[in-house]
């Protein structure tokens, strides 16, 4: 790793305790002026859309409402570290040319990026205007919070995945998900409409973004999630494959909710934030009926998603308790009920990789597992390497393959690196 110097040049501003922040000003310029011109404005209109999303995935209580979830007045679950450069570790892109972790990032608009070994921060980096106490857009990587309740919840014999949906949440009777099992809304093996045409994806994805309050509504007023939810029409028959739809995660949500009998915001708080030492609050967005968007909506501190991350990675002991049951993380990295075909999203990429409980897991030599969401977020865990990845990002498109490609690589790259250090 020597050549380090060159890298660190580029840094602004860097602190004793291995912190690294690059570009602290506002590098997009947006909402600044007193007040704030219309072309430098992020609203509910623009705030998806490049370059507005830059300055809006950092400030996203400033443009939704929100709902608290709160850490609690426990304790702080310290992290120890112990930095090392990662910046000039070498890998090939996609195209075959030599990348490094440092030019990954930067291709890849990241804004804030923590890698744990053994637990020890070796690299927490900030771009972007992104600082330690900035709370962020997590998109996707929503989905293992939500999945992770699942699992508490069946622990306790609160839900029991093999009971059908309507069980648990009549109002979905006539839906798609009605006659689907909890574990097939998990594992999203639930039979949804041509969701492997573009088209039709990306409308789908724009009526849940509406229902969910993240478009401004173009007439009436959208009724909610969950209403929604009921609107979604099966085609064929459940668990015969892999079909990705964040309104799985919404059903799993509503699910969660009715077995918790509170609503999800406080399930997350009880349940996980308040257990994980987290060092800040976090919150979630809501739809103009007060539904929590479980798909897409959860906002935290890098160094707190980091630390979820690392109670998955200890078997979800963590800050001197169990938190999410050692069964139900074994079950998803070791069970062989695999789905009928592998995760349609990457298995060009990881063939071995499978998906369950909402995970997504890559069969890889080291047995790494993953949640990704739109916009370049990532959390990757790989427990022969006992390293823990977060990044945090606010990329011009929803999904850029190549770049995600990278980013794997970019992983993988670093953690074969730190096997060897």
């Amino acid at each position: 790793m020597a050549g380090c110097s060159r890298y660190y040049a580029r840094v602004t501003a860097q602190s004793n305790l291995g912190i690294s922040v690059y570009e602290e000003e506002n590098v997009t310029g947006l909402m600044t002026g007193y007040p704030v011109p219309q072309q430098k404005r992020v609203d509910l209109d623009n705030w998806l859309d490049a370059p507005y999303n830059r300055w809006a995935f950092q400030h996203v209580s400033e443009i939704l409402p929100t709902a608290q979830i709160s850490r609690g007045t426990g304790s702080i679950a310290r992290l120890r570290r112990l930095p090392i450069v990662l910046s000039v570790v070498t890998f090939d892109d996609v195209d075959g040319n030599p990348m490094t972790v440092y030019d990954m990032l930067r291709a890849s608009y990241t804004d804030g990026f923590i890698v744990l070994r053994k637990g020890k921060i070796i690299s927490e980096q900030y771009f972007n205007g992104m600082r330690p106490d900035t709370k962020h857009l997590a998109a996707s990587v929503s989905e293992v919070l939500i999945g992770s309740l699942a699992g508490m919840a069946a622990k306790r014999g609160r839900l029991y995945p093999s009971t059908p949906v309507v069980e648990v949440v009549p109002e979905l009777r006539a839906s798609a998900f009605g006659d689907a099992t909890v574990q097939q809304v998990l594992d999203m093996q639930v039979a949804l409409t041509n969701t492997t045409d573009a088209a039709t994806v990306r409308a789908k994805w724009r009526s849940h973004k509406l229902a969910a309050g993240w478009r401004k509504a173009p007439s009436a007023e959208p009724e909610g999630i969950f209403v929604y939810l009921k609107s979604i029409q099966k085609s064929g028959d459940h668990g015969q494959a892999f079909q990705y739809a964040p309104t799985n995660t919404d059903t799993l949500g509503w699910i969660v909710e009715r077995t918790a009998a509170i609503h999800l915001p406080d399930a997350l708080s009880r349940d996980i934030w308040t257990k994980l030492g987290a060092e800040h609050d976090a919150y979630i967005t809501l739809d103009r009926r007060g539904t929590a968007f479980a798909a897409a909506g959860f906002c935290a501190t890098l160094r707190d998603l980091a630390r979820f991350g690392q109670m998955h990675l200890q078997d979800g002991f963590f800050n001197g308790r169990q938190i999410v049951p050692a069964e139900w993380i074994a079950d998803f990295r070791f069970g062989t009920d695999k789905p009928a075909t592998p995760s349609s999203l990457w298995a060009d990429v990881f063939p071995n990789g499978r998906y369950r409980n909402h995970w997504h897991t890559t069969g890889n030599k080291n047995g790494a597992y993953f949640s990704i969401g739109i916009y370049g977020q990532a959390l990757w865990i790989d427990p022969k390497a006992k390293v823990v990845i977060v990044k945090l990002s606010s990329a011009p498109q929803p999904f850029d393959e190549n770049m995600a490609r990278n980013t794997f690589r970019g992983f993988e790259a670093i953690t074969d690196a730190l096997m060897q250090h």
